[in-house]
């Protein structure tokens, strides 16, 4: 996960990952629901990988994942560091 973004808890919950587009790493926005975000948070500190279903948009330069759903850990390691190659 690159980031998290809400100011309060009325706002918009919304993270960026980072996720393989065809053969590059791109950064995704990915607004969530409360709780979700809760676990985003937690996974952020401890470099956790998430995964999350939707339907993936690239609005001009930037990739939404719209209708996101099973948003999820991956697992309970600290994930090898991915690499900035190729970001928009």
């Amino acid at each position: 996960m690159v980031g998290l973004e809400a100011e309060d808890q009325s706002a918009p919950h919304i993270i960026t990952v980072r996720a393989r587009v065809g053969n590059h790493l791109r950064k995704v926005r990915v607004q969530l629901n409360e709780d979700e975000y809760q676990l985003a948070a937690d996974a952020h500190v401890k470099y956790y990988v998430v995964l999350c279903e939707g339907q993936l948009v690239r609005e001009g330069r930037q990739y939404s994942l719209k209708s996101p759903r099973k948003f999820r850990l991956y697992n309970e390691e600290p994930p090898l560091p991915f690499y900035e190659e190729d970001e928009v």
